[in-house]
């Protein structure tokens, strides 16, 4: 019952949930939008961007980081 045998020990790596989940970029983007500073939630968005992602996700993130742009745009008059 949960005891393991001397030389059959094994060690696995599993992946951090947070990365798959983009919990850091995601908050990152989150204090970025909320600040106003638009073009760094629009860099925020690409880290994430730059990972294997569902369609549905790639959708998402792009459609956010083109109002991202939009916004910056706007918001330095460009």
């Amino acid at each position: 019952y949960g005891r393991v045998r001397g030389g059959h020990e094994r060690i696995r790596a599993l992946e951090d949930p947070s990365a798959r989940f983009h919990l850091l970029e995601w908050s990152r983007f989150q204090d970025a939008w909320n600040g106003w500073r638009f073009a760094e939630a629009g860099a925020q968005l690409g880290y994430i961007l730059a990972r294997p992602l569902s369609h549905a996700e790639r959708h998402f993130y792009t459609e956010m980081r083109r109002v991202a742009g939009a916004l910056d745009a706007w918001d330095t008059f460009r």
